[in-house]
């Protein structure tokens, strides 16, 4: 896939969604933008916000996506990681350390469910997601 098919199947709120540390814990909005920085673009915790909860693209900036992307320990090329993103969504994805997380209810499954609703149609959200999505709507 190229880096713009990649950007279309993985919109900002699903990067959002992967943003964890090494010991398994999400991301907050502040440790995303604070690494913004080191990426060439300085975001505020409100940019960070603005741009998880967007569906596609639209709007943001080259500049300002990469480091969006990179500060949520996502890369679009690297095939690696793009097969290890494509494995566990493939997989039956549980979000464990989501769900484990006390904004789970609040925040991350929202997220979730909206990264779900951003596939043009129903049939193209991968299987597995799909069957999260309505397991998960019916918690709400």
């Amino acid at each position: 896939m190229t880096f713009y098919q990649l950007a279309k199947t993985y919109p900002p709120c699903f990067v959002r969604l992967l943003a964890r540390k090494k010991s398994g814990r999400p991301l907050t909005s502040g440790e995303i933008a604070n690494l913004t920085f080191e990426h060439g673009v300085r975001l505020s915790t409100f940019e960070v916000e603005a741009i998880s909860q967007q569906a596609d693209w639209h709007g943001v900036d080259l500049p300002t996506m990469e480091a969006f992307i990179k500060a949520c320990g996502f890369d679009f090329c690297d095939a690696t990681q793009m097969h290890r993103i494509r494995a566990y969504i493939g997989s039956k994805p549980t979000f464990r350390y989501l769900r484990a997380d006390a904004n789970w209810k609040t925040y991350y499954l929202p997220l979730l469910l909206k990264w779900a609703a951003s596939y043009a149609h129903p049939n193209d959200i991968p299987k597995p997601v799909r069957s999260l999505a309505l397991r998960l709507r019916k918690t709400i």
